[in-house]
């Protein structure tokens, strides 16, 4: 044998012959390497169980994060997650803190290129009513009325840490709701570093909430001061419990989507 490799999917995809790939190389030996990448798919076969993943409901992520002396507990919202291709437009998160609220600064992120312009048109200071979020996706989100105080604009240019890579997301507002600062862009940004809200000066170290758009990029900046990380279980093209998506094209019968 002269190599072998596992290729696993982008599970979100919805085209035919969805799954993962085996290539093995032998030397000469057509059979042997056959007889590999049997070997090597049965194998992730018997283990498939195991990349399944439980996570926590909406409801139960901020009633633990109440439960939680100090902070920050992160909220990890991998529906959304803006480097697997969404849009990073959810208001989920939004939607059960104005229903259910955390004491203490809650920092979340939302595109929303025409909120931004109601922002920038009325100004930092002033008092807006509008709706924000679910425009982009509107399969599994909906818009979501606020009223708050327009904190902060910026261009919308700044340097990630994680990838160190110049980052620009449009226009930006910080759009205060109460003790809910939500981050408005044009476009949506990888989050898996602190910058994405450091740039318009708000900071997740002091914060008691913080919704990040990632599955498992953000552990590494994350994971050294979060007093908590959550996983949360909510809709959005993104999501890991692959069952809740609307696949059309996929190759049937497929796992998880069928029980096989």
């Amino acid at each position: 044998m002269l190599a072998a490799a596992l290729f696993p999917v982008q599970p979100q995809l919805d085209v035919p012959n969805l799954g993962w790939s085996v290539v093995t190389v032998a030397d000469g030996d057509p059979g042997l390497a056959r007889a590999h990448a049997d070997e090597i798919g049965e194998l992730a076969w018997q283990h498939r169980r195991e990349f399944l993943r439980d996570r926590t409901p909406v409801p139960d992520a901020l009633r633990i994060a109440r439960e939680t002396d100090g902070g920050p507990v992160v909220l990890a919202d991998s529906s959304d997650g803006t480097a697997g291709g969404a849009e990073g437009d959810s208001t989920v998160l939004l939607q059960a803190l104005l229903e259910s609220p955390v004491p203490g600064s809650c920092l979340l992120l939302i595109t929303d290129r025409e909120a931004v312009a109601r922002c920038a048109a009325a100004g930092v200071g002033a008092e807006i009513s509008l709706e924000v979020g679910g425009r982009l996706t509107p399969r599994f989100f909906g818009p979501v009325r606020v009223s708050g105080l327009v904190r902060t604009l910026s261009d919308g240019r700044f340097q990630m840490k994680l990838p160190p890579i110049p980052a620009n997301r449009g226009l930006t507002a910080v759009l205060q709701v109460g003790e809910i600062f939500i981050v408005l862009s044009e476009k949506p940004v990888y989050t898996w570093d602190e910058e994405c809200y450091r740039s318009v000066g708000l900071f997740p170290r002091e914060a008691k909430l913080v919704q990040v758009k990632s599955p498992g990029g953000f552990r590494p900046i994350y994971e050294p001061f979060a007093k908590l990380i959550l996983e949360l279980d909510a809709p959005g093209p993104t999501d890991s419990n692959l069952a809740r998506l609307p696949y059309e094209r996929v190759t049937r019968p497929l796992f998880p989507l069928d029980a096989i």
